[in-house]
């Protein structure tokens, strides 16, 4: 939605100047806060579309698209917290609030009978086992998702 929104930026002054209503025009920091959002959420958009367009199984990309998910958290908070600016502050608040829920969504896989996205990464001929062999990887899941498999 924002993006249409940022696409649509030069009907909405003209509009508002016609109904009268020009005190709902949002002013260049708002449009700030939107690009701020939009840079923020790319990676989420992406991912979905992509995924979403694919009949093809899934399953073993789930770890990686999680990590890059996360790292682009950390990322982003990490260009915040630098702000000063408040509605970068609370920007940052929503990141970290974000980044709980999806570390929420993450320890769920783990939940699931089998470790079935971790053996699935395995049985993915361009990650197998060597995916788990980084240092993003505690020994101890190395030695859950092998037994599983």
């Amino acid at each position: 939605m924002l993006r249409r929104v940022k696409r649509l930026r030069s009907f909405f002054q003209p509009f508002y100047e016609e109904y009268d209503c020009e005190e709902m025009l949002l002013d260049n920091q708002e449009w700030r806060q939107i690009d701020y959002l939009l840079q923020i959420t790319r990676l989420f958009f992406d991912y979905t579309t992509e995924l979403s367009k694919t009949k093809e199984v899934t399953t073993h990309l789930v770890f990686k698209l999680y990590n890059a998910l996360f790292d682009h958290f950390f990322e982003a908070e990490a260009l915040l917290k630098r702000k000063r600016v408040p509605w970068k502050s609370d920007m940052l608040k929503a990141l970290a609030a974000g980044r709980l829920k999806l570390d929420e969504y993450y320890s769920q896989t783990d939940n699931l009978k089998g470790h079935i996205y971790a053996v699935g990464t395995m049985l993915a001929p361009n990650s197998r086992f060597q995916f788990f062999l980084s240092d993003n990887w505690e020994p101890h899941w190395r030695d859950t998702y092998r037994k599983s498999f």
